[in-house]
């Protein structure tokens, strides 16, 4: 085994570089392709700068969010669909249209309640604590 490798070394060390080939012919970068039928499968080119792509597809009106105005005090704690969202005095804030848990908390009490939001719709959201209830209002 070890004639072997010294012959196959002796043969590499004794070749000159004018031997090998530089490209191999069968090789993709060498213009022809390994198999003549994939060269009629073509790539597209990619989109330059020049030729923007236009969007196809309309945005459904389904998707368009719904805006809930918060009418809560400061110490009313709001949780959507687990998340705890920070608000303020009249805080507006947009949500994908569709069902939603929305949980209140002020001191001990609290609420739980599933809401389903239409789209491009406004509603208004206050807490009563007497009875409490979440009071989801449509407004437009």
């Amino acid at each position: 085994m070890g004639i072997a490798v010294v012959l196959v070394v002796l043969y590499f060390t004794q070749s000159g570089e004018g031997d090998l080939p530089t490209t191999p012919v069968d090789h993709p970068a060498a213009g022809a392709p390994r198999r003549p039928d994939l060269a009629a499968a073509a790539i597209p080119p990619e989109p330059s700068a020049a030729s923007p792509t236009k969007p196809t597809a309309v945005e459904p009106a389904s998707a368009r969010p719904a805006m809930i105005k918060l009418a809560l005090t400061k110490k009313t704690a709001l949780w959507i669909d687990g998340k705890q969202v920070v608000h303020s005095k009249d805080t507006q804030i947009e949500i994908v249209s569709g069902s939603h848990e929305i949980r209140l908390r002020l001191g001990k009490k609290s609420t739980t309640q599933v809401v389903d939001l239409a789209s491009s719709t406004e509603y208004e959201l206050r807490f009563d604590p007497k009875s409490e209830k979440a009071l989801l209002k449509r407004l437009r």
